[in-house]
């Protein structure tokens, strides 16, 4: 490096003036920091949207821990969790059960390709909420934006 500079000046030119990254020592206590900031921002973002948004979409921090509580204190968080993860890996298993198979035809074939092209864009482009629309699943519609009138906790 030091030669590079030294070729640099003796030919007129400027010393170059690159960046380096940070010593590994530097970046090493730098980590934790930046983890924290991007923690803290998310937190602030989250208590903002809360005060933009009803409830039902965005809930606040508070109400959030409330129902925490709440469910632990009951214990149904432990089965709710469950449920959660049951919900997830059924998805994920369909997901890739189907998934997989019909995107290795659709990469292999080209006329399957061609022909799988105009539903694929329509359902990368269309929100889900609109497919429960279309197929007419209004419970689901409805569980989706008010959770509580099919849970038990309404008073059913």
């Amino acid at each position: 490096m030091a030669e590079v500079k030294a070729q640099e000046v003796e030919r007129g030119e400027q010393p170059s003036t690159r960046r380096r990254a940070p010593r590994l020592k530097v970046r090493t206590l730098l980590r934790p920091v930046l983890f924290a900031s991007a923690v803290g921002a998310l937190f602030i973002a989250w208590v903002l949207a809360s005060h933009h948004y009803p409830v039902y979409i965005v809930p606040g921090p508070h109400p959030v821990w409330e129902s925490f509580k709440s469910a632990f204190n009951r214990g149904v968080w432990g089965s709710e969790v469950e449920a959660t993860l049951e919900h997830l890996f059924l998805a994920y298993g369909v997901t890739i059960g189907i998934g997989l198979p019909v995107g290795i035809v659709i990469g292999r074939f080209w006329v399957v390709e061609d022909l799988s092209r105009a539903l694929l864009i329509f359902l990368q482009t269309v929100p889900t909420v609109v497919l429960f629309v279309l197929r007419g699943d209004r419970r689901q519609l409805s569980d989706l934006f008010h959770p509580q009138r099919h849970s038990g906790n309404a008073g059913d």
